[in-house]
């Protein structure tokens, strides 16, 4: 009852919740959505491990709070943190979002706007009223200008790394 009270006034804050994995790397978070079961835990762990040479840390493996404040989108911790209790009281400047599908093969790319939106929808609070959603599509109209979104199709192994690395830091690099 507190996390979705917490929620629904997030929304007035410039804010939204999406259910995800965020994990914190170079100063930045990025943040891996879907379905449960699908491998968000999972794939932010191999960041861990494959990219611990850039100290990575997990801000919030279950419901981060993204916020824009004063025009630049941000990432929270917050309290609500899933079934491994993965989470940092810390609010760290937003690179990306990245929607997770299962795949024999690693592939990244910018996500379709209207997929992008109904991701968001299906791993966000719904229940929030005519003024509530209207505030909602308002936050979600800000992010969407200001954080590259991305669509991942990755099994579960160092190359799923590289492929979301390197295009979500926009930078070529090996593990």
């Amino acid at each position: 009852i507190v996390g979705t009270t917490f929620y629904k006034a997030l929304l007035h804050y410039n804010g939204l919740l999406l259910h995800s994995s965020a994990v914190v790397i170079d100063d930045e978070a990025y943040l891996f959505s879907a379905d449960c079961g699908v491998g968000k835990s999972t794939h932010t762990s191999l960041w861990l491990k494959y990219l611990k040479h850039k100290n990575p840390y997990i801000l919030n493996d279950d419901k981060p709070a993204i916020r824009i404040i004063d025009g630049k989108p941000y990432a929270c911790g917050t309290p609500w943190s899933g079934k491994y209790d993965y989470s940092t009281p810390a609010v760290v400047p937003l690179g990306g979002i990245c929607f997770l599908s299962r795949s024999e093969t690693n592939q990244i790319k910018p996500a379709d706007t209207g997929r992008a939106i109904y991701n968001i929808f299906s791993q966000t609070i719904r229940r929030l009223g005519e003024s509530g959603m209207n505030k909602l599509m308002d936050n979600l109209n800000e992010l969407f200008k200001l954080v590259p979104i991305y669509d991942l199709g990755c099994n579960m192994s160092d190359e799923a790394v590289l492929c979301s690395y390197n295009a979500m830091k926009r930078e070529i690099t090996d593990i």
